[in-house]
């Protein structure tokens, strides 16, 4: 059983587990000769950047996100409904995935970072 996560409005987090059965998956390879964001997104033809990916995907889709570093503030354009129709992003197994903070996303992400001095400048998924 996991240890309940209290959330900063004193209310616990409620925890699901993924059962979506994903329907369509895309691929991020911003090191890969072929990336585009024009392309398909398949992994012959991997978008470049995974903000690409996160404007198209749709409930029950996933996008596999394979190595480099990303320097982009990622936007998802929108979540999951439900344990059974999630997005998920992943990183490809074995890969190592870096996703750079860098890049300022707004003059709020900005302050808000100013207050956070622990945080590293990269995220691994």
């Amino acid at each position: 059983m996991k240890k309940p996560v209290i959330m900063p409005n004193g209310k616990p987090f409620e925890f699901w587990d993924d059962t979506t059965e994903y329907t369509r998956v895309y691929h991020v390879a911003c090191e890969h000769p072929d990336a585009s964001d024009e392309g398909s997104g398949t992994e012959a033809q991997p978008f470049k950047t995974i903000n690409r990916a996160a404007k198209i995907l749709k409930p029950g889709e996933k996008v596999i996100v394979h190595g480099g570093v990303y320097r982009e503030c990622v936007r998802p354009a929108r979540g999951g409904s439900e344990a059974g129709n999630m997005i998920a992003y992943e990183a490809a197994s074995g890969e190592d995935v870096i996703i750079s903070l860098m890049a300022i996303c707004s003059m709020s992400a900005m302050i808000q970072l100013r207050f956070a001095l622990s945080i590293p400048n990269h995220h691994r998924f």
